[in-house]
C-alpha cells in the first residue's frame, strides 16, 4: 500500500498547477498572539500537506492527505483554512510597517510561502480571499460513507485513488436510506444511548463541564448517521448529545496528554462538525439548530489560541458561531501552558 506522502506526490504530479510541501501554518499566529518563538516545531507545530499558492491572486488549493478518511483529517482541513488566512492577515501587518517589502531571506524565512520576490525585494502576496480544501485518500470503502458525507456537505473537495486513477468523490455515491425515516424522540434516544461514557477520565470531565448546559437534557453515547447509511448501524457515535428545547449541542469529550493534545484537538474537531452535521441531516433538524462542542483537557495551545482569536473568548459569540456554522465548534477547556 502507498504512504500518505506517495498518495500526496502522486496526486500533485497529475496536476497543472505547482504545489509546495509540508508548508508550516498557525506559526505565525502562535508566535504573535502567544509569544511562542519555538511555535514552528515539535508537537506545536501544524503543515499543510501539499499547497498552491499563486503570487498574483487570493486563491489558494489546500491538500491535505490520508490513507483514508479521517477525523484527523476533516479537523485539519477546517482548522488550517483559518490558520492560513490568519497568517496572511498578520503578515500583511507586519508588511504594512515596512517600507516595499524584506530585502534578505532571513528576514522571511518564517513565512516564505506567504511572499513573492521581484525587483530584489520580496513583497507579500495578496490577502487570501477562497480555499479549496482538498482531501486526498486511497480507496474509498462503504464505511466511510458517514464522514465522506460531511466532507461533501461542507464543499470539501475529495480525490480518490481506483484503478491507478483520480477521480473525484460525487455524493451520488453515498446510499441513504428512504427520507420516510423514523421521528426522533426522546424514547429513541434513550433506548439507543448508553448511561455512561465508554471512557471513565471523559465521563469525568463531561460531568466537570456539564453546569454550562444546565437544563438540558443528556444522552451519552449515541449513535449518529445509523437511520441515514444502512451498512452502518451505530458505527459511529457522539459523546454527548444535550438537548436544551428545540435546540441540540453535539459534544465530543477529549482528555488528552500533553504530548496528544495537538492531534486530539484536530480528532474532536473533525468528529464533533461532523456529527453535527449529520444529526441534523439524519433527523430533518434545521442546521442553525444544531451546535457541535469540543471539550478537552488540557485544550491545546493551538486550540486556545484559535479560540481566542476567532471569538475573543466570548462564550455567546462562540455559542452563536456554532449554531450559524456547524464547521465551527464550541471549544472549551483550558489550554496548556508551557515556560516561556
Amino acid at each position: 500500500m502507498m504512504t500518505e506522502r506517495e498518495y500526496c506526490d502522486d496526486y500533485v504530479s497529475n496536476q497543472s498547477e505547482e504545489y509546495e510541501r509540508e508548508v508550516p501554518v498557525g506559526n505565525i499566529l502562535l508566535r504573535d498572539v502567544d509569544s511562542l518563538p519555538d511555535a514552528g516545531s515539535g508537537s506545536l507545530s501544524c503543515s499543510i500537506d501539499r499547497l498552491h499558492t499563486p503570487s498574483d491572486i487570493g486563491r489558494e488549493r489546500l491538500v491535505e492527505c490520508k490513507k483514508e478518511p479521517t477525523f484527523q483529517a476533516l479537523g485539519q482541513l477546517l482548522i488550517y483554512t483559518y490558520l492560513r488566512r490568519r497568517d496572511r492577515e498578520l503578515i500583511w501587518d507586519k508588511y504594512n510597517r515596512r517600507d516595499g517589502g524584506w530585502e534578505a531571506k532571513t528576514d522571511i524565512s518564517r513565512f516564505d510561502s506567504h511572499v513573492y520576490k521581484t525587483d530584489k525585494r520580496y513583497h507579500v502576496k495578496p490577502l487570501i480571499e477562497n480555499i479549496n480544501q482538498i482531501l486526498v485518500i486511497g480507496e474509498v470503502d462503504s464505511s466511510d460513507s458517514l464522514l465522506l458525507s460531511t466532507c461533501l456537505d461542507f464543499g470539501i473537495q475529495v480525490e480518490h485513488r481506483t484503478s491507478g486513477t483520480w477521480r473525484e468523490l460525487s455524493a451520488e455515491i453515498f446510499q441513504t436510506k428512504s427520507t420516510d425515516r423514523l421521528r426522533l424522540t426522546s424514547e429513541w434516544l434513550q433506548t439507543n444511548s448508553r448511561s455512561t461514557l465508554d471512557s471513565s477520565a471523559e465521563e469525568k470531565l463531561w460531568d466537570n463541564a456539564s453546569d454550562r448546559f444546565e437544563g438540558g437534557r443528556v444522552f451519552k453515547e449515541v449513535p449518529v448517521g445509523s437511520t441515514l447509511y444502512q451498512d452502518r448501524p451505530e458505527s459511529h457515535r457522539a459523546d454527548v448529545m444535550v438537548r436544551a428545547k428545540d435546540h441540540w449541542f453535539i459534544v465530543e469529550v477529549k482528555k488528552s496528554t500533553n504530548e496528544s493534545a495537538m492531534t486530539d484537538f484536530q480528532q474532536a474537531f473533525g468528529q464533533a462538525t461532523s456529527y453535527a452535521n449529520l444529526f441534523a441531516r439524519e433527523w430533518g433538524i434545521p442546521s442553525d439548530h444544531v451546535a457541535p462542542v469540543v471539550i478537552q483537557d488540557p485544550l491545546a495551545l493551538l486550540g486556545g489560541v484559535y479560540r481566542q482569536d476567532r471569538y475573543g473568548e466570548d462564550y455567546h459569540t462562540m455559542r452563536d458561531a456554532a449554531f450559524a456554522d456547524s464547521s465551527e465548534p464550541f471549544i472549551l477547556g483550558s489550554p496548556q501552558t508551557f515556560a516561556k
